[in-house]
């Protein structure tokens, strides 16, 4: 007997365009702390660790990466 899949919610549905959107945000802001890093390093503590710009921002891209992959990976399972 063939498997029929329920169309998603437009709950499950907004939460993940929510999801991504926020990872594609995310990413781009972490390219544009690995770009300003070039011109004025800033040096950001929080909970005595120092995270200069270029680390932040490759931070942010890993994970708005993450979140992308996990919303592609959430709007599959529906």
């Amino acid at each position: 007997m063939p498997e029929t899949r329920r169309a998603a919610s437009p709950t499950l549905t907004a939460i993940v365009v929510g999801a991504v959107a926020a990872g594609v945000i995310m990413s781009g802001l972490g390219i544009w702390l690995v770009y300003l890093g070039k011109h004025g390093q800033e040096t950001i503590n929080m909970l005595g660790q120092q995270l200069n710009t270029n680390m932040a921002g490759i931070l942010a891209i890993f994970i708005g990466g993450v979140t992308i992959g996990a919303g592609a990976i959430v709007r599959s399972m529906r």
